[in-house]
Protein backbone atom coordinates (compact mmCIF):
# COMPACT_ATOMS: atom_id res chain seq x y z
CA UNK A 1 0.00 0.00 0.00
CA UNK A 2 2.93 2.32 0.88
CA UNK A 3 4.28 1.89 -2.59
CA UNK A 4 0.93 3.62 -4.21
CA UNK A 5 1.31 6.50 -1.78
CA UNK A 6 3.28 9.88 -2.43
CA UNK A 7 7.11 9.55 -1.34
CA UNK A 8 8.24 11.72 1.62
CA UNK A 9 10.88 14.23 2.17
CA UNK A 10 12.51 14.40 5.38
CA UNK A 11 14.29 17.21 6.58
CA UNK A 12 17.04 17.56 9.20
CA UNK A 13 19.26 20.52 9.81
CA UNK A 14 22.60 18.94 9.87
CA UNK A 15 24.29 15.47 9.85
CA UNK A 16 26.22 16.27 13.58
CA UNK A 17 26.16 14.01 16.13
CA UNK A 18 23.70 15.67 18.42
CA UNK A 19 20.45 13.97 19.64
CA UNK A 20 18.16 14.38 17.48
CA UNK A 21 20.21 14.05 14.33
CA UNK A 22 20.98 10.57 15.96
CA UNK A 23 16.91 9.75 16.68
CA UNK A 24 16.07 10.70 12.72
CA UNK A 25 18.88 8.58 11.14
CA UNK A 26 17.94 5.69 14.02
CA UNK A 27 14.71 6.24 12.59
CA UNK A 28 15.09 6.19 8.89
CA UNK A 29 17.20 2.93 8.98
CA UNK A 30 14.27 1.63 10.65
CA UNK A 31 11.80 2.72 8.45
CA UNK A 32 13.70 1.95 5.36
CA UNK A 33 14.26 -1.63 6.39
CA UNK A 34 10.79 -2.08 8.14
CA UNK A 35 8.48 -0.72 5.51
CA UNK A 36 10.47 -0.74 2.29
CA UNK A 37 9.39 2.89 1.10
CA UNK A 38 11.08 5.25 -1.26
CA UNK A 39 11.59 8.81 0.60
CA UNK A 40 13.87 11.93 0.03
CA UNK A 41 16.62 13.01 2.58
CA UNK A 42 17.43 16.73 2.51
CA UNK A 43 19.62 17.96 5.45
CA UNK A 44 20.88 21.25 5.88
CA UNK A 45 25.06 20.86 7.12
CA UNK A 46 27.73 18.03 7.33
CA UNK A 47 29.24 16.40 10.24
CA UNK A 48 30.01 13.18 11.48
CA UNK A 49 26.50 11.72 10.87
CA UNK A 50 26.81 12.61 6.93
CA UNK A 51 27.95 8.88 5.52
CA UNK A 52 24.98 7.35 7.43
CA UNK A 53 22.77 10.29 6.26
CA UNK A 54 23.76 9.57 2.66
CA UNK A 55 23.96 5.77 2.91
CA UNK A 56 20.01 5.98 3.48
CA UNK A 57 19.69 6.66 0.15
CA UNK A 58 18.35 9.58 -2.08
CA UNK A 59 19.56 12.81 -0.43
CA UNK A 60 20.17 16.45 -0.67
CA UNK A 61 22.86 18.76 1.38
CA UNK A 62 21.35 21.95 1.15
CA UNK A 63 24.13 24.04 2.13
CA UNK A 64 27.25 23.52 0.12
CA UNK A 65 31.15 21.54 0.82
CA UNK A 66 32.55 23.57 3.60
CA UNK A 67 35.70 23.89 1.16
CA UNK A 68 33.52 25.51 -1.59
CA UNK A 69 31.09 27.52 0.13
CA UNK A 70 32.18 31.10 0.72
CA UNK A 71 33.25 31.55 -3.40
CA UNK A 72 29.92 29.70 -4.21
CA UNK A 73 28.10 31.98 -2.33
CA UNK A 74 30.53 35.03 -3.34
CA UNK A 75 29.59 34.15 -7.24
CA UNK A 76 26.07 33.34 -6.87
CA UNK A 77 25.31 36.68 -4.41
CA UNK A 78 27.34 39.02 -6.98
CA UNK A 79 24.73 37.06 -9.95
CA UNK A 80 22.06 37.18 -8.16
CA UNK A 81 22.42 40.80 -7.79
CA UNK A 82 23.31 42.11 -11.05
CA UNK A 83 20.84 39.85 -12.17
CA UNK A 84 18.12 41.37 -9.78
CA UNK A 85 16.84 37.89 -8.40
CA UNK A 86 15.97 36.99 -5.21
CA UNK A 87 18.61 35.82 -2.54
CA UNK A 88 19.09 31.98 -2.49
CA UNK A 89 18.00 31.59 -6.19
CA UNK A 90 20.41 28.62 -7.52
CA UNK A 91 20.01 26.56 -4.22
CA UNK A 92 16.23 26.89 -5.02
CA UNK A 93 17.34 26.07 -8.67
CA UNK A 94 19.12 22.74 -6.97
CA UNK A 95 16.89 21.64 -4.62
CA UNK A 96 14.07 22.26 -6.83
CA UNK A 97 15.52 20.19 -9.87
CA UNK A 98 16.34 17.42 -7.61
CA UNK A 99 12.64 17.50 -6.29
CA UNK A 100 11.71 17.55 -9.96
CA UNK A 101 8.47 15.38 -10.64
CA UNK A 102 9.04 14.43 -7.01
CA UNK A 103 4.83 14.49 -5.58
CA UNK A 104 5.27 15.09 -2.49
CA UNK A 105 2.92 12.98 -0.01
CA UNK A 106 4.58 14.36 3.47
CA UNK A 107 7.50 16.53 4.48
CA UNK A 108 8.79 15.39 8.46
CA UNK A 109 10.69 17.75 9.77
CA UNK A 110 13.42 16.86 12.21
CA UNK A 111 13.36 19.59 14.15
CA UNK A 112 10.97 23.42 14.54
CA UNK A 113 13.59 25.71 13.34
CA UNK A 114 13.93 23.93 9.64
CA UNK A 115 12.09 27.14 8.58
CA UNK A 116 15.34 27.91 5.99
CA UNK A 117 15.24 24.55 4.22
CA UNK A 118 11.14 23.93 4.40
CA UNK A 119 10.59 27.34 2.11
CA UNK A 120 12.71 26.23 -0.30
CA UNK A 121 10.93 23.35 -1.14
CA UNK A 122 8.28 25.15 -3.11
CA UNK A 123 4.86 25.41 -3.15
CA UNK A 124 3.07 21.94 -2.04
CA UNK A 125 -0.27 21.24 -0.73
CA UNK A 126 1.83 18.44 1.69
CA UNK A 127 0.94 18.02 5.63
CA UNK A 128 4.13 19.08 7.25
CA UNK A 129 4.83 16.78 10.64
CA UNK A 130 7.83 18.91 12.65
CA UNK A 131 9.21 17.15 15.38
CA UNK A 132 10.48 19.05 18.49
CA UNK A 133 13.59 18.05 20.20
CA UNK A 134 13.83 22.02 21.30
CA UNK A 135 12.98 23.55 24.22
CA UNK A 136 12.45 27.67 24.89
CA UNK A 137 16.65 28.07 24.81
CA UNK A 138 17.52 26.63 21.44
CA UNK A 139 14.17 28.09 19.57
CA UNK A 140 15.60 31.65 20.74
CA UNK A 141 19.24 30.80 20.05
CA UNK A 142 18.57 29.44 16.47
CA UNK A 143 15.87 31.86 15.98
CA UNK A 144 12.49 32.88 17.33
CA UNK A 145 11.16 33.98 13.84
CA UNK A 146 12.49 31.05 12.06
CA UNK A 147 10.59 28.98 14.41
CA UNK A 148 7.09 31.12 14.59
CA UNK A 149 7.62 30.27 10.68
CA UNK A 150 7.95 27.08 10.81
CA UNK A 151 5.23 26.72 12.97
CA UNK A 152 2.77 28.31 10.41
CA UNK A 153 3.91 25.64 7.94
CA UNK A 154 3.28 22.77 9.85
CA UNK A 155 0.41 20.73 10.35
CA UNK A 156 1.27 18.41 13.50
CA UNK A 157 3.88 18.67 15.73
CA UNK A 158 5.71 16.09 17.84
CA UNK A 159 7.35 16.31 20.98
CA UNK A 160 10.11 15.07 22.80
CA UNK A 161 8.46 14.73 26.11
CA UNK A 162 5.85 16.32 27.82
CA UNK A 163 8.11 19.00 28.98
CA UNK A 164 8.93 20.17 24.91
CA UNK A 165 4.92 19.94 24.51
CA UNK A 166 3.85 22.00 27.45
CA UNK A 167 6.61 24.63 26.17
CA UNK A 168 4.74 24.77 22.73
CA UNK A 169 1.27 25.29 24.45
CA UNK A 170 2.57 27.54 26.99
CA UNK A 171 4.82 30.05 25.66
CA UNK A 172 4.08 29.36 22.05
CA UNK A 173 0.29 29.27 22.02
CA UNK A 174 0.07 25.78 20.00
CA UNK A 175 -3.38 24.10 19.57
CA UNK A 176 -2.59 20.44 22.08
CA UNK A 177 -4.80 18.44 19.63
CA UNK A 178 -1.84 19.39 17.24
CA UNK A 179 0.49 17.87 19.78
CA UNK A 180 1.67 14.33 19.84
CA UNK A 181 4.17 12.90 22.00
CA UNK A 182 6.28 10.70 21.49
CA UNK A 183 9.51 9.92 23.52
CA UNK A 184 13.17 9.55 22.00
CA UNK A 185 14.46 6.41 22.02
CA UNK A 186 17.88 4.50 21.29
CA UNK A 187 19.08 1.19 20.01
CA UNK A 188 20.34 -0.90 22.47
CA UNK A 189 23.48 -2.48 22.61
CA UNK A 190 23.54 -5.54 24.75
CA UNK A 191 27.21 -5.73 26.33
CA UNK A 192 27.98 -8.52 29.14
CA UNK A 193 29.08 -7.92 32.19
CA UNK A 194 32.74 -8.89 30.94
CA UNK A 195 32.75 -6.29 28.44
CA UNK A 196 31.50 -3.13 30.61
CA UNK A 197 34.37 -4.46 32.90
CA UNK A 198 36.60 -4.40 30.74
CA UNK A 199 35.61 -0.89 29.24
CA UNK A 200 35.96 0.33 33.02
CA UNK A 201 39.22 -1.13 32.96
CA UNK A 202 40.83 1.04 30.10
CA UNK A 203 39.16 4.18 31.50
CA UNK A 204 40.51 4.02 34.91
CA UNK A 205 44.09 3.25 33.59
CA UNK A 206 43.62 6.47 31.15
CA UNK A 207 43.24 8.57 34.19
CA UNK A 208 44.75 6.59 36.41
CA UNK A 209 42.15 6.00 38.96
CA UNK A 210 41.86 4.04 41.21
CA UNK A 211 39.42 0.75 41.66
CA UNK A 212 37.31 1.78 44.28
CA UNK A 213 36.32 4.97 43.07
CA UNK A 214 33.16 6.20 42.30
CA UNK A 215 32.73 8.08 38.71
CA UNK A 216 30.50 10.66 38.11
CA UNK A 217 29.83 11.51 34.27
CA UNK A 218 28.61 14.55 32.50
CA UNK A 219 28.02 15.09 28.67
CA UNK A 220 26.98 17.29 26.03
CA UNK A 221 28.28 20.19 24.08
CA UNK A 222 30.10 22.91 27.06
CA UNK A 223 27.75 26.07 26.17
CA UNK A 224 25.66 27.89 28.98
CA UNK A 225 22.26 25.51 28.28
CA UNK A 226 24.27 22.33 29.06
CA UNK A 227 26.00 23.77 32.44
CA UNK A 228 29.20 22.07 32.53
CA UNK A 229 30.38 25.08 34.97
CA UNK A 230 28.03 23.49 37.56
CA UNK A 231 29.60 19.65 37.00
CA UNK A 232 33.04 21.60 38.29
CA UNK A 233 30.78 23.48 41.00
CA UNK A 234 30.28 19.99 42.20
CA UNK A 235 33.20 18.67 42.14
CA UNK A 236 34.10 21.63 44.23
CA UNK A 237 31.65 20.71 46.86
CA UNK A 238 32.35 17.08 47.12
CA UNK A 239 36.42 18.08 47.40
CA UNK A 240 35.38 20.73 49.92
CA UNK A 241 33.22 18.60 52.41
CA UNK A 242 34.19 14.85 51.63
CA UNK A 243 37.72 15.50 50.61
CA UNK A 244 38.30 11.89 51.99
CA UNK A 245 35.80 10.40 49.09
CA UNK A 246 37.41 8.96 46.38
CA UNK A 247 35.05 10.58 43.55
CA UNK A 248 36.25 11.42 40.07
CA UNK A 249 34.76 13.65 37.58
CA UNK A 250 34.26 13.10 33.78
CA UNK A 251 32.51 14.98 31.00
CA UNK A 252 32.12 13.44 27.89
CA UNK A 253 32.25 14.69 24.20
CA UNK A 254 30.87 18.48 24.20
CA UNK A 255 34.06 20.03 21.69
CA UNK A 256 36.98 20.20 19.48
CA UNK A 257 40.41 20.38 19.82
CA UNK A 258 41.14 24.67 20.69
CA UNK A 259 38.06 24.97 21.95
CA UNK A 260 38.31 27.98 23.98
CA UNK A 261 35.40 26.72 26.55
CA UNK A 262 38.16 24.19 27.24
CA UNK A 263 40.19 26.74 28.38
CA UNK A 264 37.35 28.68 30.13
CA UNK A 265 36.16 25.52 32.47
CA UNK A 266 39.94 24.02 32.87
CA UNK A 267 40.87 27.84 34.32
CA UNK A 268 38.24 27.09 37.16
CA UNK A 269 39.40 23.31 37.44
CA UNK A 270 42.93 24.52 38.25
CA UNK A 271 42.06 27.13 40.16
CA UNK A 272 39.79 25.20 42.45
CA UNK A 273 42.98 22.34 42.49
CA UNK A 274 40.87 19.96 40.89
CA UNK A 275 42.81 18.95 38.00
CA UNK A 276 43.19 15.12 39.21
CA UNK A 277 39.52 14.56 39.76
CA UNK A 278 37.83 16.76 36.94
CA UNK A 279 38.25 15.63 33.38
CA UNK A 280 36.86 17.32 30.16
CA UNK A 281 36.70 15.00 26.95
CA UNK A 282 36.67 16.67 23.61
CA UNK A 283 34.30 14.62 21.39
CA UNK A 284 34.24 10.96 20.89
CA UNK A 285 32.74 9.26 17.98
CA UNK A 286 32.50 6.18 20.67
CA UNK A 287 31.69 7.33 24.02
CA UNK A 288 31.19 3.62 25.26
CA UNK A 289 33.50 2.90 26.78
CA UNK A 290 33.15 5.94 29.05
CA UNK A 291 29.72 5.54 29.50
CA UNK A 292 30.46 2.46 31.00
CA UNK A 293 32.88 3.56 33.49
CA UNK A 294 30.69 5.42 34.94
CA UNK A 295 28.72 5.04 38.50
CA UNK A 296 26.52 8.06 38.34
CA UNK A 297 25.31 10.74 35.48
CA UNK A 298 24.94 14.14 36.21
CA UNK A 299 22.31 15.40 33.70
CA UNK A 300 23.38 19.15 34.82
CA UNK A 301 21.50 21.08 32.04
CA UNK A 302 19.71 23.98 32.44
CA UNK A 303 17.39 23.01 29.65
CA UNK A 304 17.25 19.52 27.59
CA UNK A 305 14.38 18.14 26.27
CA UNK A 306 14.70 14.11 26.66
CA UNK A 307 18.85 13.50 26.35
CA UNK A 308 19.40 10.70 24.46
CA UNK A 309 22.80 10.43 26.56
CA UNK A 310 20.84 9.49 29.69
CA UNK A 311 18.93 6.87 27.79
CA UNK A 312 22.21 5.19 26.91
CA UNK A 313 23.93 6.14 29.82
CA UNK A 314 20.58 4.09 32.03
CA UNK A 315 20.95 0.92 29.39
CA UNK A 316 23.74 0.75 30.89
CA UNK A 317 22.46 0.33 34.54
CA UNK A 318 23.65 4.08 35.56
CA UNK A 319 21.52 6.00 38.01
CA UNK A 320 20.76 9.56 36.86
CA UNK A 321 20.47 12.93 39.07
CA UNK A 322 18.70 15.89 36.81
CA UNK A 323 17.00 19.26 37.86
CA UNK A 324 13.30 19.99 37.93
CA UNK A 325 11.69 22.11 35.83
CA UNK A 326 14.90 21.81 33.44
CA UNK A 327 13.64 19.23 30.71
CA UNK A 328 12.11 16.16 30.19
CA UNK A 329 14.51 14.12 31.74
CA UNK A 330 12.28 14.29 35.19
CA UNK A 331 9.82 11.94 33.27
CA UNK A 332 12.27 9.46 33.07
CA UNK A 333 13.51 9.76 36.11
CA UNK A 334 10.59 9.67 38.28
CA UNK A 335 11.06 8.00 41.97
CA UNK A 336 12.93 5.03 40.80
CA UNK A 337 15.61 5.31 38.80
CA UNK A 338 17.64 8.51 40.51
CA UNK A 339 17.34 11.96 41.88
CA UNK A 340 15.04 15.06 41.00
CA UNK A 341 16.37 17.84 42.59
CA UNK A 342 15.59 21.80 42.79
CA UNK A 343 16.39 23.82 39.59
CA UNK A 344 20.57 24.87 39.63
CA UNK A 345 20.62 23.17 43.49
CA UNK A 346 24.44 21.72 43.16
CA UNK A 347 24.53 21.10 46.90
CA UNK A 348 21.24 18.85 47.23
CA UNK A 349 23.19 16.94 43.77
CA UNK A 350 26.44 16.80 45.66
CA UNK A 351 24.95 15.71 48.60
CA UNK A 352 22.58 12.78 46.37
CA UNK A 353 26.17 11.64 44.93
CA UNK A 354 27.45 11.69 48.82
CA UNK A 355 23.90 9.14 49.45
CA UNK A 356 24.62 6.94 46.45
CA UNK A 357 28.25 6.30 47.69
CA UNK A 358 27.46 5.68 51.13
CA UNK A 359 24.58 3.30 49.87
CA UNK A 360 25.84 0.95 46.90
CA UNK A 361 22.82 -1.34 47.25
CA UNK A 362 20.60 1.63 46.71
CA UNK A 363 22.98 2.96 43.42
CA UNK A 364 22.62 -0.45 42.17
CA UNK A 365 19.00 -0.80 42.76
CA UNK A 366 18.07 2.77 40.50
CA UNK A 367 20.63 1.51 38.08
CA UNK A 368 18.92 -1.74 37.16
CA UNK A 369 15.47 -0.33 36.72
CA UNK A 370 16.91 2.64 34.82
CA UNK A 371 18.17 -0.17 32.79
CA UNK A 372 14.70 -2.12 32.38
CA UNK A 373 12.95 1.07 31.94
CA UNK A 374 14.83 2.19 28.58
CA UNK A 375 14.40 -1.35 27.38
CA UNK A 376 10.48 -1.05 27.63
CA UNK A 377 9.84 2.54 27.13
CA UNK A 378 12.68 3.48 24.63
CA UNK A 379 14.01 0.57 22.56
CA UNK A 380 13.57 1.49 18.95
CA UNK A 381 11.30 -1.36 18.47
CA UNK A 382 8.83 0.44 21.04
CA UNK A 383 8.88 3.98 19.58
CA UNK A 384 9.42 4.04 15.85
CA UNK A 385 6.07 2.16 15.11
CA UNK A 386 4.35 5.08 16.52
CA UNK A 387 6.47 7.59 14.60
CA UNK A 388 5.29 5.39 11.05
CA UNK A 389 1.75 5.54 12.35
CA UNK A 390 1.57 9.11 12.91
CA UNK A 391 3.23 9.65 9.11
CA UNK A 392 0.86 7.46 7.74
CA UNK A 393 -2.43 9.02 9.30
CA UNK A 394 -1.49 12.54 7.63
CA UNK A 395 0.07 11.39 4.37
CA UNK A 396 -1.63 12.60 1.50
Amino acid sequence: MANRQKPIVFVTPGASAVGGNIFFIDFLKWYKENLADGFLTIYGHGGDLEAEVTGLGSTYRFDSDPQYKNIFDRVFKVVERKLGLRRFYFRNYWLKRKLGGFEIGLIYSNAVTNYRILSKIGPTNAPVISHCHEMESIIYRLGIDDFRATCAMTTHFVAASNAVKNNLIENHGIDPDRITVIYEFIEIPEYTPADLAEKRRRVLSEFNIPENALIVGGSGTLYWRKAPELFIQVADILQRKHPDLPVWFIWIGGGKEGDFRFFELNFDIEKLGLTERVHFLEHKADPSDYFAALDIFLMISREDAYPLVCLETAAMSTPIICFENAGGMPEFVEDDCGFVVPYLDVDAVADKVVELYHNPALREQMGAAAAVKVRQRHHIEAIAPDVAELIERFRV
